[in-house]
């Protein structure tokens, strides 16, 4: 694999050259500076970069994920909780279990492949908000590095053996919501791979395709068993219950690693304030403005 030929081929596909990149930075900075309603937030260029090569710097995109994003982030503080030393020992449980983890290969793509092991996944150890809760802040290390930011990420939800009282920790509603905030973070996901995913989970995979965007659900591939994800996803990437060769325990190791390394940063992108009076203002004056240009057309 030719990871800066990949580099080169993602950035040629969001049209990302250096002046592009500092004229949007300025663009962005500006329009934060006068925003009516994200009082705080970050500002590096990293951070704002994720937001930028997500929409392919269309601004108005960009504007939108941003404000969605941090709007969630108010709403749901609990998925994002970084700093208790609760929360920071759920998150090295998850991994050192073996419920979830970044892989330390690549996809052949250059993708990242995060993998998430319903069968660990017990409810007895761990809530939905536990979970959710990984999965964004882990992620979210990893995505602190621009190589990551524009090779992107894979997703294998490995539901393989996977007991009934795992599947049914997590609601019609909990699968709806976290597929919706999909759209409401950063990150360019090239696959969402479900493995052995059992009939009982279907009414779940429905109404997470109901918030999905069309690309997103030309993104997710349904897959029987492991064997039959060696032919997307080469062996040596995966781990052994996964069906491949890598050493579980060494992976854990050092994800675990690169995501405490991170945790400041990550922290730091947690210390953020939002007016939501002023929020559900504007989203007010929107929605009249909206009305008036129906009317206009009609």
């Amino acid at each position: 694999m030719d990871v800066k030929s990949l580099l080169q081929k993602n950035r040629d596909e969001i049209r990302e050259d250096e002046t592009r990149k500092q004229q949007a930075l300025t663009q962005f900075r500006e329009w934060l500076d006068k925003h009516p309603f994200i009082i705080k937030c970050r500002k590096d260029d990293a951070y704002l970069l994720h937001f930028l090569r997500t929409k392919k710097y269309s601004m108005d995109d960009v504007f939108k994920i941003f404000e969605a994003h941090h709007l969630f982030r108010a709403h749901r503080p609990e998925w994002f909780e970084t700093t208790s030393p609760q929360r920071i020992e759920t998150i090295r449980t998850i991994a050192k279990t073996g419920a979830s983890y970044m892989l330390r290969k690549r996809a052949d793509d250059g993708s990242l492949i995060f993998v998430v092991n319903f069968e660990r996944f017990t409810p007895d150890k761990f809530s939905v908000v536990d979970g959710f809760n990984f999965v964004y802040n882990t992620v979210a290390a990893y995505m602190a590095d621009e190589d990551n930011q524009l090779l992107g990420c894979t997703f294998i939800m490995n539901y393989y053996n996977c007991p009934l009282k795992n599947l049914m920790s997590f609601s019609v509603r909990d699968s709806a919501e976290f597929a919706a905030s999909a759209n409401k973070c950063a990150g360019r996901y090239k696959k969402y791979i479900l493995v052995g995913l059992p009939a009982a989970a279907n009414a779940m995979l429905n109404a997470a395709k109901t918030v999905m965007t069309e690309k997103q659900r030309n993104r997710l591939l349904l897959i029987k068993d492991h064997e039959e994800l060696a032919q997307h996803i080469d062996k040596s990437c995966l781990t052994e219950i996964l069906g491949g060769t890598e050493n579980e325990s060494e992976v854990i190791e050092e994800f675990l690693k690169i995501v405490e390394d991170k945790y400041d940063k990550i922290t730091e992108t947690n210390d953020i304030e939002v007016d939501m009076k002023k929020a559900a203002a504007c989203r007010d004056l929107e929605e009249s403005i909206g009305s008036f240009r129906t009317l206009e057309i009609d």
